[in-house]
């Protein structure tokens, strides 16, 4: 909203920037301590306006990506290959037990799973696999700073 400015001064050119950039699920709030009549209407438009691609820039940009919480069983000599493979893939190990086998728990999204559970095929022989925990949304991206154009 505007909020006691002058019409399509500050909501709008916030909802611009959040626009531009695609941005949902997020709350900008701009307060204004001096200008008013002194910066005019296209002042305050250049003020909200850049003040909000400001703080989208400073936050950055965090990409939600559904994801699965998986377990895991696996034989001693598979563990640092599959933890390697994790690296690769970029998925995230949260946690490990050296029990009689090594018991993972792991967060990866449906294309890593597969093709995490492909390789597990192959190198245990059909043996083992992931076992899907719960479904969850997971921040997998984030865009900072120096990538905004």
């Amino acid at each position: 909203t505007d909020a006691g400015e002058p019409s399509g001064t500050a909501g709008l050119p916030a909802l611009n920037v959040l626009e531009k950039w695609e941005v949902t699920d997020a709350l900008v709030a701009v307060l204004r301590w001096f200008g008013g009549t002194l910066l005019g209407t296209g002042g305050l438009t250049r003020a909200y306006g850049g003040a909000t691609k400001l703080a989208v820039e400073d936050a950055g940009i965090v990409f939600m990506e559904e994801a699965g919480e998986y377990a895991l069983s696996l034989a001693y000599p598979d563990y640092e290959r599959f933890v390697r493979l994790c690296d690769e893939q970029q998925v995230l190990i949260q946690s490990t037990e050296f029990l009689q086998q090594v018991q993972l728990t792991l967060t990866a999204n449906e294309e890593k799973a597969l093709q995490l559970n492909k390789r597990l095929q192959e190198w245990t022989r059909g043996t083992t696999q992931l076992q899907l925990l719960r479904e969850c949304v997971l921040p997998m991206r984030t865009i900072k700073k120096e990538e905004f154009s």
